[in-house]
């Protein structure tokens, strides 16, 4: 197995929801000498840095003869089902959580699956409320189908969901969610005061097929992948006598529209670039600043080849795909593509994406790093089959592929 793609596999396991994401990809900048600091910190001295809130993380290496930057933006959150504040319910024996269904997951391929929940509590501490960071790896939870005998038209009709009571987790084993938490963040029942807490799937990423050309099996590849590739590429990083500031942007919620505090919607990197990147050309009058929009692709699948442009073949295993879209659902321009192109010296191979017209055509961050930033933006990503599902598949190839793209683009 390559090792981007072993790498990018075991920091997926690490990293059920956008919180422990982040938390990953901290940790592993601090293995390489990344120093933490605050949105009221001053001109840094030169060196390697990152800003941390949530499920959202920059990091970035201070240079203050640059004058021009280079961003990789990806997100940490994938859609999936967040437990309501008054989850349980009874009934038939069992106890059920009530979910709010959080982006737009693919509700059947969460049925009959072996899930944990994970996320962060709010808890009464000796003088203050807590925040406290949980990961219940193990089967607790279990969304059933209701059986063919008692739905016998299902595979001729097809499976229709109500998300009012299909979606429904069943709390397995343990019959008390509130007790059930409190041993995971240490402390008792009553010190318990909020969460915000996330089915994951509990089956680990699986390479299969040929280690170097084969393809990976994971939750969570839409955009873990692109946030781990971006991670691994930052390492190589030498940025001494760079003309530009290389910078690694990871946003929470970008599944639900970017538009919180920690999206990129938000005004994080406005508030950011001032105090710590204080000659970083923002505006982007210069021909070196640019901004890359990371996020997965939709791979040609070979049993619905309708539902894509004629024409435009996207194949795992073939290239990174570059995204454009004439209503700027991407933010691709032709200047963008140029600059990108001039920087890869055709090194690596790109699959030019186009929607088609008939379907809705999903966006990225690219739209808005374009617009806040006002720096041209090129989006790319590695093309995967079943987005959004919980079990989604990309090529192992184009995972490497897409580490190189990123070490070319931010290489001095």
């Amino acid at each position: 197995m390559s090792a981007a793609v072993s790498d990018i596999a075991a920091l997926i396991e690490k990293s059920p929801t956008s919180v422990h994401a982040a938390t990953t990809v901290a940790e592993e900048l601090e293995i390489i000498g990344f120093e933490p600091v605050d949105l009221d910190t001053e001109v840094c001295p030169d060196g390697p840095y990152y800003y941390r809130d949530g499920g959202t993380i920059v990091a970035w290496i201070q240079n203050r003869a640059a004058s021009n930057l280079r961003v990789v933006g990806t997100h940490s959150d994938s859609p999936g089902f967040k437990i309501r504040p008054k989850p349980e319910r009874f009934g038939a024996g069992l106890t059920t959580l009530g979910v709010e269904i959080y982006g737009s997951p693919l509700w059947n391929s969460w049925l009959d699956r072996d899930l944990g929940i994970a996320g962060q509590v709010i808890v009464q501490g000796a003088t203050a409320p807590e925040l406290r960071t949980i990961n219940i790896a193990k089967p607790v939870c279990k969304i059933p189908q209701l059986a063919v005998h008692l739905d016998r038209a299902v595979n001729s009709n097809g499976l229709k969901l109500d998300p009012s009571k299909d979606l429904s987790p069943v709390l397995i084993g343990d019959s008390d969610f509130i007790e059930l938490i409190t041993t995971y963040c240490d402390a008792q029942p009553d010190q318990i005061l909020a969460w915000d807490l996330s089915l994951y799937d509990l089956n680990p990423p699986t390479v299969f097929g040929d280690p170097e050309s084969g393809y990976l099996s994971s939750a969570r590849i839409d955009n873990l992948v692109s946030t781990f590739a971006g991670l691994l590429a930052l390492r190589s990083v030498d940025s001494t006598g760079s003309e530009f500031v290389p910078m690694l942007s990871v946003f929470d919620h970008e599944e639900v529209g970017s538009g919180s505090n920690r999206g990129a919607a938000g005004a994080l990197l406005k508030n950011l670039l001032p105090r710590t990147l204080p000659n970083v050309n923002a505006l982007g009058s210069a021909d070196l600043s640019l901004a890359l929009s990371v996020d997965c692709a939709h791979a040609t699948h070979p049993s619905h080849q309708g539902a894509h442009e004629p024409g435009h073949e996207i194949v795992m295993n073939q290239g990174v795909a570059l995204k454009s879209n004439a209503n700027q659902r991407y933010a691709t321009s032709l200047t963008g593509e140029r600059q990108l192109r001039e920087i890869l010296e055709n090194e690596i191979s790109l699959q030019p994406y186009s929607h088609p017209n008939h379907i809705p055509c999903g966006s990225t961050i690219g739209p808005v790093l374009a617009q806040s930033l006002a720096i041209e933006t090129v989006d790319i990503g590695v093309p995967q089959l079943a987005m959004h599902s919980i079990r989604e598949t990309c090529g192992a190839k184009d995972l490497a592929d897409l580490v190189k793209l990123l070490e070319l683009f931010w290489k001095a």
